[in-house]
């Protein structure tokens, strides 16, 4: 499957002034990427106890710079 045009943008990744709002609202309309980042939010690399099950939570365990990467990685 195809990404929205803004997770596969890299213009967002890249732009240092972008909110975590925009994140948060560009990967709950993909799915796909929004998959990625719990997945890796909740793998070993992440280092929790406790288990993400929101997007918002995700972004926040993982931070804007891991977003990031995942979503330039993933386009």
């Amino acid at each position: 499957p195809q990404l929205p045009a803004r997770a596969r943008d890299p213009q967002l990744a890249a732009r240092e002034d972008a909110s975590i709002g925009e994140f948060v609202r560009t990967l709950r309309s993909d799915a796909a990427l929004a998959g990625r980042v719990l997945k890796f939010a909740n793998s070993a690399a992440a280092a929790t106890r406790r288990r993400v099950t929101s997007v918002d939570e995700a972004v926040l365990r993982v931070g804007l710079a891991g977003v990031r990467r995942l979503a330039l990685a993933f386009s």
